[in-house]
């Protein structure tokens, strides 16, 4: 199986999840391949990727793309996979060794999206997990993190029209054409602190709100679009206001 990971000088969160992917790769009697789309200048000088290249258990591919976006890169990503199925995996989740258990239970033809659990940057577990009963159409997400394609959907690419949310249009397009299994294993544990998960800027809420009304218009209709535009916007003003009193409180 390929992993994907895209990143830009997070060397120690790189180490978290090499580690993980190490342990799996050798347990398995096939190596895992981990292609890595880099934007920072630093990784590539670094110890742990001289350790990483001379890991026999790890077949590693390093490309270093100082001008791709996140969702350019994890296209590019996609193209270079060989194996029968794939991961895209960010840095600093770690990747449970139960994964190698369910490869063989994978459809040939479907998108496997399995549950995730959380983690913090100091490794501590949350309590947190995602609930799918309410995907695909009012707006709840999987994590990319936890989809496992097969390899007919290398060419199945995200959309890099959108800058932000274009992890959201591929999974409901995906679910729309009937080509997800949802499944309720825990095979990552995600590093919380996303775009998704933080305090947004009001840029970021602006362009969100706006993609995802677009998304949801192509895929749905017009009056969908606006319910869940408007779902995302008070989610954002919401946050903001326990941000300030939370603040207000620690001046007083």
């Amino acid at each position: 199986m390929d992993v994907i990971t895209v990143t830009k000088d997070d060397e120690t969160n790189l180490e978290i999840t090499y580690n993980s992917i190490s342990v799996i790769s050798q347990k398995m009697a096939i190596p895992f391949t981990w292609i890595i789309i880099d934007s920072g200048e630093k990784f590539q000088k670094s110890s742990l990727f001289q350790s990483i290249s001379s890991d026999p258990d790890v077949i590693f591919r390093y490309f270093y793309k100082p001008t791709f976006g996140i969702y350019q890169a994890m296209n590019f990503g996609l193209s270079q996979t060989s194996s029968d199925y794939f991961i895209l995996i960010n840095s600093g989740d770690i990747l449970l060794e139960n994964v190698r258990d369910y490869i063989p239970s994978l459809a040939n033809n479907r998108v496997s999206c399995f549950q995730s659990e959380w983690h913090n940057e100091k490794l501590k577990p949350l309590d947190y997990r995602n609930n799918y009963k309410i995907f695909p159409k009012l707006g709840r997400m999987p994590n990319h993190q936890a989809m496992i394609f097969p390899k007919l959907f290398k060419n199945f690419l995200y959309n890099e029209r959108f800058k932000i949310a274009a992890d959201q249009d591929l999974k409901i397009r995906l679910a729309k054409e009937d080509n997800l299994i949802l499944r309720h294993e825990v095979i990552v544990s995600s590093l919380f602190g996303g775009i998704s998960t933080r305090q947004m800027t009001r840029t970021e809420a602006l362009n969100r709100s706006i993609e995802t009304f677009l998304i949801f218009k192509n895929n749905y209709n017009f009056v969908w679009a606006i319910c869940i535009s408007l779902v995302y916007s008070l989610r954002f003003v919401s946050r903001t206001v326990i941000q300030r009193k939370s603040l207000l409180r620690k001046m007083i």
